[in-house]
């Protein structure tokens, strides 16, 4: 099936279910498909809603609903205003400008650089750290430069407290309307002149295909410590892209946890082809704003950035909040069973939910 026909046949199916009625709504008719999900969750067998890395690529309708609700069907309130519900019902994110004060972000920017500065003087010249079991950072190809540490919030306090304020677990709460957890935190050092960008991916198809997350019932944050703008490759997405799901060809690599945090990524990168037809029908925005400021973005959305040519790094914290009722099994499309814990939290001493109150 060419991908035309296919994208047409997807925007057919979505006008005959509730997650079109969703989009002219804004806000309301997802209980068909809350109610849909929850059985879903619930089932003995978890069903594959969403194939991927199945040697085709392909577009899927989304099953799960983006704005949730709880097991008694109601969709809470909370801090998000209409408006803001409403650009995430069309773009599938929103930015809050000075979320955060700079006294609030300025210790956890100290303690995180404090850690790089040690992890960087400690490398040897013929060192060129990536991902393993035991090592959870990356430097650049060919740096001594910090590119990504994982799971940082367990071992620095600063970074935990501000992962966990109840502020933004609100705003989450009331997208999730549950107890949520931290699947995953990253802290990406895009560093000044040296900082590459990440391919084109959706975070969703990652934790489905390499952690059995089931369903789309999670969130990332990106809290900017430092201004986000396009000559600092500031992460660019396509809006309205999590309301489709996006198969990749590329079967995954036994050596995907090294490679796909430190050079191209082998599985889980968009089809050029289909990234182009979704790009030509919906744009590519930049997620800019000022240090504090939060993006508070749907699982699903398609996105990536480039490389940093300016002469001024861009930190940003990226933390992904899983719902406690979407737990992590096995993986669907992944030659192994797991994946560190740094990188996708499955152990139960981890899985707690985050006070909000």
């Amino acid at each position: 099936m060419s991908y035309p026909r296919l994208f047409g046949s997807v925007q057919r199916v979505l006008s005959r279910t509730a997650l079109q009625n969703t989009r002219s709504s804004t806000i309301k008719g997802t209980s068909l498909l809350a109610a849909v999900s929850r059985r879903a969750l619930s089932a003995s067998v978890v069903t594959d809603h969403y194939p991927t890395r199945k040697s085709v690529s392909g577009l899927y309708p989304r099953v799960d609903p983006w704005f949730w609700e709880d097991k008694n069907g109601v969709r809470p309130t909370g801090p998000i205003t209409d408006a803001q519900l409403k650009e995430y019902d069309e773009k599938g994110y929103f930015v809050m400008p000075n979320f955060f004060s700079q006294e609030e972000i300025q210790p956890v920017i100290d303690a995180i650089y404090k850690h790089k500065n040690a992890i960087e003087s400690s490398l040897k010249d013929d060192e060129d750290p990536t991902l393993t079991p035991e090592i959870s950072y990356s430097t650049e190809p060919g740096t001594k430069r910090l590119r990504s540490q994982f799971g940082l919030h367990r071992q620095m306090p600063e970074l935990n407290d501000i992962l966990k304020h109840k502020r933004i677990i609100q705003y989450v709460r009331q997208i999730l309307a549950d107890d949520v957890y931290i699947h995953q935190d990253l802290v990406n050092f895009h560093t000044a002149f040296t900082g590459i960008g990440h391919n084109w991916h959706s975070d969703f198809e990652f934790f489905h295909a390499e952690d059995g997350m089931p369903n789309m019932r999670a969130m990332f944050c990106s809290i900017m410590l430092t201004k986000n703008t396009p000559d600092r490759g500031a992460t660019m997405v396509i809006p309205g892209t999590h309301k489709i799901f996006v198969g990749n060809p590329t079967e995954t690599p036994k050596n995907q946890l090294g490679t796909s945090s430190k050079y191209k990524i082998e599985a889980g990168e968009t089809d050029q082809k289909l990234f182009t037809d979704l790009a030509n029908k919906y744009g590519i925005e930049y997620l800019v704003g000022d240090a504090g400021s939060v993006v508070f973005c749907d699982i699903n959305v398609l996105h990536g950035n480039h490389t940093n040519m300016s002469p001024w790094d861009r930190l940003n914290l990226l933390p992904v909040y899983n719902s406690i009722s979407n737990k992590v099994g096995k993986p669907f499309s992944a030659p192994w069973e797991r994946r560190p814990e740094y990188i996708a939290t499955r152990n139960k001493e981890n899985i707690t939910p985050i006070p909000y109150q």
